[in-house]
Protein backbone atom coordinates (compact mmCIF):
# COMPACT_ATOMS: atom_id res chain seq x y z
CA UNK A 1 0.00 0.00 0.00
CA UNK A 2 2.63 2.18 0.86
CA UNK A 3 4.73 1.41 -2.34
CA UNK A 4 1.62 2.93 -4.21
CA UNK A 5 1.04 5.87 -2.13
CA UNK A 6 4.76 6.95 -2.71
CA UNK A 7 3.69 6.27 -6.75
CA UNK A 8 0.70 8.54 -6.54
CA UNK A 9 2.41 11.53 -5.08
CA UNK A 10 5.59 11.40 -7.26
CA UNK A 11 2.95 10.77 -10.31
CA UNK A 12 1.26 14.49 -8.93
CA UNK A 13 3.97 15.77 -8.84
CA UNK A 14 5.65 15.21 -12.41
CA UNK A 15 2.02 16.29 -13.83
CA UNK A 16 2.09 19.63 -11.67
CA UNK A 17 5.65 19.99 -13.25
CA UNK A 18 4.20 18.88 -16.47
CA UNK A 19 1.53 21.65 -16.55
CA UNK A 20 3.69 24.55 -15.35
CA UNK A 21 5.75 23.67 -18.34
CA UNK A 22 8.91 23.18 -16.00
CA UNK A 23 12.00 21.08 -16.60
CA UNK A 24 13.92 18.89 -14.67
CA UNK A 25 17.56 18.12 -14.82
CA UNK A 26 18.97 14.24 -14.26
CA UNK A 27 20.27 13.80 -10.81
CA UNK A 28 24.25 13.71 -11.97
CA UNK A 29 23.79 17.63 -12.65
CA UNK A 30 25.07 17.58 -16.29
CA UNK A 31 23.34 19.78 -17.44
CA UNK A 32 20.92 17.68 -19.37
CA UNK A 33 17.69 17.85 -20.12
CA UNK A 34 14.29 16.03 -20.84
CA UNK A 35 11.69 17.50 -22.86
CA UNK A 36 8.22 18.13 -20.83
CA UNK A 37 6.36 16.67 -23.00
CA UNK A 38 8.58 14.30 -24.74
CA UNK A 39 8.41 14.70 -28.51
CA UNK A 40 5.18 11.96 -28.39
CA UNK A 41 3.45 14.11 -26.39
CA UNK A 42 3.95 12.07 -22.88
CA UNK A 43 5.64 12.67 -19.52
CA UNK A 44 8.55 10.21 -19.12
CA UNK A 45 10.49 9.55 -15.99
CA UNK A 46 12.06 7.34 -13.85
CA UNK A 47 10.06 5.92 -10.69
CA UNK A 48 12.35 4.95 -7.88
CA UNK A 49 10.24 3.00 -5.22
CA UNK A 50 12.76 2.75 -2.73
CA UNK A 51 13.18 6.65 -2.05
CA UNK A 52 9.78 7.93 -3.82
CA UNK A 53 12.01 10.30 -6.04
CA UNK A 54 10.80 10.17 -9.82
CA UNK A 55 13.32 11.66 -12.71
CA UNK A 56 11.74 13.25 -15.59
CA UNK A 57 13.91 11.47 -18.52
CA UNK A 58 13.82 11.54 -21.96
CA UNK A 59 13.22 7.63 -22.29
CA UNK A 60 13.80 4.07 -20.74
CA UNK A 61 17.19 3.98 -21.69
CA UNK A 62 17.90 6.41 -19.00
CA UNK A 63 16.47 4.73 -15.97
CA UNK A 64 18.78 2.62 -13.59
CA UNK A 65 17.86 -0.95 -12.34
CA UNK A 66 16.38 -0.49 -9.45
CA UNK A 67 13.94 2.44 -10.95
CA UNK A 68 10.75 1.73 -13.03
CA UNK A 69 9.85 3.50 -16.20
CA UNK A 70 6.79 5.45 -16.44
CA UNK A 71 5.53 6.92 -18.95
CA UNK A 72 2.32 8.97 -18.62
CA UNK A 73 0.39 9.96 -22.37
CA UNK A 74 -0.57 13.69 -22.12
CA UNK A 75 -2.99 13.77 -25.17
CA UNK A 76 -5.40 11.22 -24.63
CA UNK A 77 -7.78 9.94 -27.64
CA UNK A 78 -11.51 11.12 -27.95
CA UNK A 79 -14.10 9.41 -25.93
CA UNK A 80 -17.32 8.42 -27.50
CA UNK A 81 -19.70 10.85 -28.40
CA UNK A 82 -22.88 10.79 -25.21
CA UNK A 83 -26.21 10.86 -25.43
CA UNK A 84 -28.44 13.86 -26.67
CA UNK A 85 -29.36 15.93 -23.98
CA UNK A 86 -32.70 17.12 -22.67
CA UNK A 87 -34.70 19.38 -25.47
CA UNK A 88 -34.13 23.51 -23.46
CA UNK A 89 -37.18 25.57 -22.71
CA UNK A 90 -38.12 27.76 -26.04
CA UNK A 91 -36.14 31.01 -26.40
CA UNK A 92 -37.57 34.80 -26.81
CA UNK A 93 -37.52 34.31 -30.45
CA UNK A 94 -39.06 31.20 -31.11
Amino acid sequence: MQKNVHFGLALALVLTFAASGAQASDRDDDKRRAPIPAPDAALNACFNARSGELKVVAGASECRKHEQFVSIPLIAPAGPTGPQGPVGPEGPAG
